[in-house]
């Protein structure tokens, strides 16, 4: 009986972000076509639960790191730094598929992009880039480059267990559920229900890194200003950020001077964004560097209405503005408060609930699975690099 091919899955830490959190879900997607590793560059900054795809990852700088990838039959890596690490490693008769998943020519830009990629079999890169621009930019045949979308799988069961210092869900015991239909009824319909949806506090959730002068500080100073002028509406609601990145510093900054310490709560790494997100009112997403917005896209798997920027290619493709979702341009912050006096109306709530919900994304995780499965088919059909590719420094 054959060995099925080993697969190393090198992302540049063990900390949640968009690649490696698609690293281990593609992996376990092919589990009955590929034994498979994920292997770190680095140590995480945040420790995964126990039971977490996360959890423990060897590094390549170890010896059962090393030792993965001298057996592999493929390597994929999802940076250019786990690229360029890759490489020179790649065994003679393994293939390297690359995934892209910043904006395309952030990495055609990159020395070692272009130093790396010949060693690739096949590339993927974010579903609004042109392939074959890439291929030609990148020197590569055309049928070596495609262009897929992220996909998003619902939360495991008992995930919810592994959650640790969220916000107490402060919804009284007597109400409708948060995520439920009910919860979001427009005011009047129920007495009780009014008095239920009056308590509880609402939650807008950006998820991602954060980029130096990352749009969230717009959304932090729009918060500030919407409650001032829309007094009550918007008084109680939160908004959870679960990210790190450059820009943490400075939104840090705003919201302690803007001294809404209490109801912006910067989450920094997590690993249980769906229970955040099951908890949320609201997605929030304005920074478009993260290509395929895979927040966007588990959003809308949980039946949460996406609120974004138009210039956020996730959130143009998939949201249906005053459906699932609300799209807005980032003009300033105080006509972003305008939006969020609107998203607060409960009557567009319950709507945009009700669409997000009836918008499942099951038809595009199935037909993503299909194409994962063709493009590692392809790639272990492929001929291994010539040992010169490999060589080059």
């Amino acid at each position: 009986m054959s060995r099925r091919p080993h697969a190393v899955w090198l992302v540049d830490s063990a900390d949640p972000s968009g690649a490696a959190v698609l690293a281990a879900r593609r992996a376990a997607v092919l589990r009955a076509e590929l034994d498979s590793t994920l292997v770190a560059l680095a140590a995480p900054t945040s420790r995964a639960p126990a039971g977490s795809p996360l959890a423990g990852l060897p590094r390549l700088s170890a010896l059962a790191g090393e030792a993965h990838v001298a057996r592999a039959d493929v390597v994929v890596t999802t940076s250019v730094r786990t690229l360029a690490a890759a490489a020179p490693r790649l065994p003679s008769r393994a293939r390297l598929v690359h995934f892209v998943h910043t904006r395309p020519e952030v990495e055609l830009q990159a020395e070692l992009f272009h130093r790396r990629i010949a060693t690739a079999s096949r590339v993927v890169v974010p579903l609004e880039a042109d392939a074959t621009a890439f291929a030609r930019r990148a020197g590569l045949e055309p049928h070596q480059v495609r262009a897929a979308d992220d996909f998003a799988d619902p939360a495991p069961a008992g995930v919810a267990a592994q959650v640790d210092d969220t916000p107490a869900d402060d919804t009284p015991a007597d109400s409708p559920a948060a995520g439920s239909p009910a919860a979001h009824s427009p005011a009047g319909n129920s007495p009780a229900g009014d008095t239920a949806e009056r308590r509880r506090p609402r939650r807008l959730l950006a998820v991602g890194r954060l980029p130096a002068a990352t749009a969230v500080r717009d959304l932090v100073a729009a918060l500030a200003y919407a409650s001032a002028d829309a007094g009550a509406d918007l008084a109680d609601w939160q908004l959870l950020v679960a990210g790190w990145g450059p820009g943490l510093a400075e939104l840090t900054e705003e919201v302690e001077r803007r001294r809404l310490g209490e109801r912006v709560l910067l989450l920094g790494a997590r690993h249980d964004v769906p229970v955040l997100m099951s908890r949320a009112d609201y997605l929030v997403r304005l920074d478009d560097g993260d290509a395929n917005g895979l927040s966007v896209l588990e959003a809308l798997a949980a039946g949460v209405p996406v609120a974004a920027a138009r210039t956020v290619p996730a959130a143009a493709r998939h949201v249906r503005h005053g459906q699932n979702g609300w799209l807005f341009d980032l003009a300033d912050p105080r006509s972003l408060a305008a939006d969020l006096r609107g998203l607060a109306h409960p009557s567009l709530a319950a709507t945009l609930r009700a669409g997000a919900a009836a918008r499942t994304a099951g038809s595009l995780t199935q037909a993503a699975h299909e194409e994962l499965r063709a493009l590692f088919g392809e790639a272990l059909a492929a001929p291994p690099p010539p040992a010169g590719v490999r060589a080059m420094r």
